[in-house]
């Protein structure tokens, strides 16, 4: 039972990437710390919004250039959607305009995929607890949501 209850606070992620290489190396990120588990897999908005209807993910990681609908325009449907989503967008950009977009959207977090490796954990951490993350190396001023 012990084991049950700590499976439970084990945040589920669902990974959204339309590089399987990519999701691969997220999943192998969280799967190298205790504690986080990969629920799902997408690799497109319209299939990461069914999925995140069905599987309930705690975080969604969401690359912000997908086919069909972008990251910005996923993140929208799907805090339409599940409007208890915390949705992390991953780009390699750190435009201010464009993490002014992304947070703007709905998303609580914004991860560059060139620190996904050491920001991954930190953003869903963040996110699951209600806080907003941005990558450090965006700016500080960015991280403060300035």
């Amino acid at each position: 039972i012990d084991g049950f209850a700590e499976m439970a606070d084990m945040p589920r992620v669902l990974i959204v990437d339309d590089s399987e290489i990519f999701r691969r190396s997220v999943r192998a990120v969280l799967e190298s710390h205790e504690g986080y588990e990969v629920c799902g897999e997408a690799d497109n908005g319209e299939d990461a919004a069914r999925l995140a209807q069905d599987l309930e993910p705690d975080a969604i990681m969401i690359d912000i250039s997908l086919p069909g609908i972008n990251g910005i325009e996923a993140t929208r449907a799907l805090r339409a959607k599940l409007p208890d989503a915390k949705v992390v967008v991953m780009s390699l950009h750190k435009s201010k305009e464009l993490v002014k977009a992304v947070l703007a959207a709905g998303a609580s977090g914004y991860v560059l995929k060139s620190r996904a490796d050491s920001d991954i954990v930190d953003a869903i951490d963040a996110v699951v607890r209600k806080e907003l993350y941005v990558s450090p190396a965006v700016t500080p001023k960015m991280a403060k949501g300035a």
